[in-house]
């Protein structure tokens, strides 16, 4: 029987978590996933799908990560399930996906591959990308797939390759207003207006949600979830009879029955504290409190939006996204809800110190920006060269100048390469004028993810 949907496969957990996130809720069309977690895996769903694309992790676990840590953490009383799709591991035994490519081709021969590589300060470099822009079949090869240029092109690539399409935002648009429409039509109910922040719709489309007997997270059932007794909590938090869940993965160990979420990385039950689906190791459940919301409140808006940046403490120790803070003191720290935060001794920025600033005199400036009376800070460093008395902040990113210069991202710049990127943002906001225009801002804020509020 002919599959109903076409099928994409996805092979990596890092790459399946990250897919469902930035690339699946941006397609006009419907679209079937199929994810692999490791080489045996890989060839049995290219062999039973052949299908027009697979995204493949460059370094392919032999054994699934979660496994791998399960088998490192044994004895612990944790599953590791969860944790894998957090993160992008370089665990045991991997095979290159380059090595790979021949024998799936001849399963395939259609298929084309976008190579990825999710691991931090390791994986690919140039020589090994120039080998994969010799094999066969490969589209691309791409690095973090939820960065806004990498999404973009997987989303543009498979609007193409399946449905002969050029995606755009207005086609996006066009396709939510239809799907809008046919369900007001079938419930007898009236479109929602555009724009109208009267409707529960606006801003408030729940990325957690039952449909068809199936409890979802944005376009992706999620695997086991019981939707007779499926509720939404806070944010990304749901729970059913059974299990307690963060986006579309079950956190494990969690007990439905007392668990409450703190904010929306946060959670604790009877037993423990929960960051998003893994325990924090070390956490006092009774003492525990989140210090933010847990996202990014600096108001940047080139900024991806990414609700894992919350400082929280219990009586010991003072915690960001997970990690214990070092010499941090949890009586007096406070969270500043921007990834910075400080206490009775030091400034810190998302858990580390800021080299040398001076407690009385410290303020955050923008962005990832700050100040006290002798120097300018990038994040956790002092930016070197900088006459403090002149510094004037420029409305593009982490930009500012003084009397003879211009800094960005805290190193100094030209002027000239500093105006080209000020021509791409303008260009960026003039398409923000654009979409505000024509109504399609407000198509995207009825169906915004993460709606956590």
């Amino acid at each position: 029987m002919p599959e109903t949907n076409p099928v994409i496969v996805v092979c990596g957990e890092a790459n399946a978590a990250r897919f469902e996130q930035s690339v699946a809720n941006q397609l006009t069309r419907p679209i079937e996933v199929v994810y692999a977690s490791t080489k045996d895996e890989l060839f049995l769903e290219i062999r039973r799908h052949k299908p027009l694309l697979c995204l493949v992790e460059h370094q392919v676990p032999v054994v699934s990560v979660a496994d791998q840590l399960n088998a490192i953490f044994s004895g612990s009383g944790v599953d590791m399930s969860d944790l894998a799709g957090n993160q992008a591991f370089g665990l045991g035994d991997q095979a290159v996906a380059r090595e790979l490519l021949p024998e799936l081709k001849k399963l395939s021969p259609d298929t084309k591959f976008v190579v990825t590589c999710h691991i931090r300060g390791g994986g690919m470099g140039k020589e090994e990308r120039r080998k994969y822009s010799d094999a066969r079949g490969v589209e691309r090869v791409v690095g973090f797939i939820n960065s806004t240029n990498h999404s973009a092109f997987l989303i543009k690539l498979i609007s193409k390759v399946y449905f002969d399409q050029k995606w755009t935002p207005q086609l996006l648009a066009d396709a939510r207003n239809k799907g809008r429409a046919k369900s007001a039509d079938d419930q007898g109910e009236s479109e929602v207006p555009v724009g109208d922040a009267s409707s529960d719709k606006n801003n408030d489309t729940p990325v957690l949600h039952v449909k068809d007997g199936k409890a979802y997270y944005m376009k992706s059932a999620i695997r086991g979830a019981d939707a007779a007794s499926f509720k939404r909590l806070l944010g990304p938090w749901a729970r059913d009879k059974r299990k307690v869940y963060w986006a579309s993965r079950a956190c494990s160990g969690a007990d439905a029955g007392s668990f409450e979420p703190l904010n929306i990385i946060y959670g604790r039950d009877k037993c423990a504290v929960f960051n998003q689906t893994s325990v924090l190791k070390g956490a006092d459940r009774y003492t525990f409190e989140a210090l933010d919301a847990g996202v990014d409140d600096t108001g940047d808006i080139w900024q991806i939006y990414h609700p894992t940046v919350g400082y929280g403490r219990d009586a010991s120790r003072v915690y960001f996204a997970g990690q214990s803070v070092r010499d941090a003191d949890p009586g007096t720290f406070v969270s500043l809800g921007n990834r910075f935060g400080r206490d009775k001794n030091h400034i810190y920025f998302e858990g580390r110190k800021l080299k040398g600033a001076d407690l009385k005199t410290w303020r955050h400036w923008a962005g990832n920006l700050s100040l006290d009376s002798q120097f300018v800070y990038y994040e956790t460093n002092r930016v070197a060269g900088v006459h403090r008395r002149s510094v004037k902040l420029l409305a593009y990113g982490n930009a500012f100048m003084d009397r003879s210069r211009v800094y960005l991202n805290g190193q100094a710049t030209s002027t000239t390469d500093f105006l080209d990127r000020l021509s791409f943002a303008i260009k960026k906001v003039s398409g923000m004028r654009d979409t505000l225009e024509t109504g399609q801002a407000f198509e995207r804020q009825l169906d915004e993810w993460p709606a956590y509020y």
